[in-house]
């Protein structure tokens, strides 16, 4: 399962129980493991300003 998907999932109010009944190979681990990899990709972005 991808991390795009999984945090897709998420953010459309699933929970992580409800994936790991819907996925049985995925883990608890594998999801968290999604969430730690989004925010450490976020972390690298920088924000420019733009005056509009």
């Amino acid at each position: 399962m991808a991390v795009e998907m999984i945090l897709e999932s998420l953010s459309e109010g699933k929970s992580i129980e409800n994936l790991l009944e819907a996925y049985p190979r995925l883990s608890r681990d594998a999801v968290l493991a999604a969430l730690s990899f989004a925010a450490d990709a976020l972390k690298g972005e920088k924000i420019y300003p733009v005056a509009v």
